[in-house]
């Protein structure tokens, strides 16, 4: 009997992590890898941060979407519409992370910018105050 449980409970384990990496589609980046995925312009840029703080200065050619919006992931969808790759970030990248299940839908190829733009400016790339 305890042989039969070990064997299910690995095969059960094995099914699961098949199944998580098939539906896996973010990739958590370094900024310098980060930035790599955008100068290929084959990434829709989503900051996830208040307007103001997208205002303060943004990664450039990103358009801001407040992941705490009421109607954040209807923005999302219309946003990634035309796109099947987008790159996220914010300012640390804990509410970028905290996006991502709301967003896990859309089917999207997803990079995410880790430690956000901290990060970003600490590998000594700027951020940009126009649109």
């Amino acid at each position: 009997m305890k042989k039969q449980l070990t064997l299910f409970l690995l095969l059960t384990f094995g099914f699961m992590t098949l199944i998580a990496q098939q539906n896996t589609s973010t990739q958590h980046l370094s900024a310098a890898d980060f930035k790599k995925a955008i100068d290929t312009k084959k990434y829709l840029i989503v900051d996830v941060r208040t307007a103001s703080e997208f205002d303060q200065g943004h990664i450039a050619g990103a358009i801001n979407i407040d992941m705490s919006g009421s109607n954040f992931e209807e923005l999302m969808k219309k946003a990634t519409a035309k796109n099947k790759a987008i790159a996220i970030y914010c300012r640390s990248g804990r509410r970028s992370k905290a996006a991502l299940p709301g967003i896990a839908a859309l089917k999207l190829q997803i990079v995410e910018l880790n430690s956000g733009v901290n990060s970003w400016q600490q590998a000594g790339y700027t951020l940009t105050t126009g649109k």
